[in-house]
């Protein structure tokens, strides 16, 4: 009988250090592929890793043992050994981490031929997940990196994307700063009413607070006005706003200016045969174009009518599975009636020639 627990306190200890090599494992790959790639000082780092825990009775240690070592074998590593590493190391993470690393090694080949940023800003939105902050501000700063280094892409997308990504990287600084400062809560001292523990807000002036304070000292606006953002975005759009802007306005604004962009990418795919994100690049580039046009309220107000009734045409006669298809704007746009050629349509032209004369003649 006296055995019987000393065995099973053998059992558990095992038990323990199992969990821990493989807690080690886990965290290692995580770091090896957060960049996307495996770097020689990275192969020799894992390789004397997987040496001291091969005698480990897991099989994840086993299968990178293996993979290593055939690898490793002719003392040469060719950049598909590596690609096949690094498969190996995504099969042995758990399945919400895979999905991580397998971006990381997206955005990596992207580096190599085009620079985008949905790569970025998805890989961003999974480290913000699982509160890896540090990992955020590195990928948000790589990606701002990348495009100060390519004119052409700035160029491209208008600025839109590198500010949108320069909110974000201030956003994951600040949640990096609270994670440092008071752990995984949140919680710690309000620095207005020193009440602890609490959960803290960084207010615009540095001050960490409470929800309670930070209503007081900034106090949310009125639920029938506009929202901060809603009056920057109509504000870079090039309309003039005030303070006291309702929400019901600026949504309809914004919805307006949604459907008289639609129509001067068609117009413009008509006279020039390419959409205007190949030439001037993203939607943002035709902004103030379309923002102009609102200078004749009775010119937008046919031109949203025409474009509502396209779309319900478009819409009527879209199959079910399109209409599920995260990406049905592309059918919406493919089954849409060609858009009529009409007095409104030249005067849009005539502008478009004016106001372009080296892309559209």
């Amino acid at each position: 009988m006296a055995k019987k627990p000393g065995k099973r306190r053998l059992s558990l200890t095992k038990k323990q250090r199992e969990a821990g090599v493989g807690a080690e494992l886990f965290a290692l790959c995580q770091s090896i592929t957060e960049d996307g790639s495996i770097s020689k000082e990275e192969l020799l780092s894992l390789r004397s890793w997987i040496v001291g825990n091969r005698n480990a009775s897991i099989p994840a240690v086993e299968f990178l043992s293996n993979t290593m070592e055939r690898i490793v074998a002719d003392r040469r590593v060719t950049q598909e050994e590596m690609n096949e590493l690094y498969d190996a190391l995504v099969k042995v993470m758990p399945p919400e981490s895979r999905e991580e690393a397998e971006l990381a090694r997206n955005i990596v080949t992207e580096e190599r031929t085009d620079i985008g940023s949905a790569g970025y800003l998805a890989l961003a939105m999974l480290f913000r997940k699982s509160k890896r902050f540090d990992a955020e501000v590195r990928i948000l700063e790589r990606c701002l990196k990348q495009q100060q280094a390519n004119p052409y892409y700035r160029d491209l997308t208008g600025g839109e994307w590198t500010e949108k990504i320069e909110d974000r990287l201030i956003e994951a600084r600040v949640l990096l700063e609270g994670y440092e400062r008071y752990g995984p809560e949140g919680k710690g001292k309000c620095e207005h009413c020193g009440k602890a523990p609490r959960k803290l807000y960084r207010l615009d002036t540095g001050l960490w607070v409470c929800i309670t304070c930070r209503k007081q000292l900034c106090p949310p606006r009125p639920p029938h006005l506009a929202s901060k953002t809603q009056l920057k975005r109509l504000g870079k759009l090039g309309f003039a706003v005030s303070d006291d802007m309702s929400k019901e306005q600026a949504d309809r604004t914004v919805d307006m200016h949604t459907h008289v962009t639609y129509y001067v990418f068609d117009a413009w795919e008509i006279l020039t045969g390419n959409r205007p994100k190949y030439q001037l690049g993203y939607a943002s580039a035709l902004d103030q174009f379309v923002t102009s046009l609102f200078h004749e309220s009775s010119l937008v107000q046919r031109i949203v009518a025409l474009q509502e009734r396209r779309d319900r045409v478009a819409y009527s006669k879209m199959t079910e599975e399109q209409l599920d298809d995260p990406y049905r704007y592309v059918h919406l746009a493919a089954t849409k009636p060609p858009l009529r050629q009409d007095a409104d349509f030249q005067y849009v032209a005539q502008r478009l020639r004016q106001e372009y004369p080296q892309f559209v003649r």
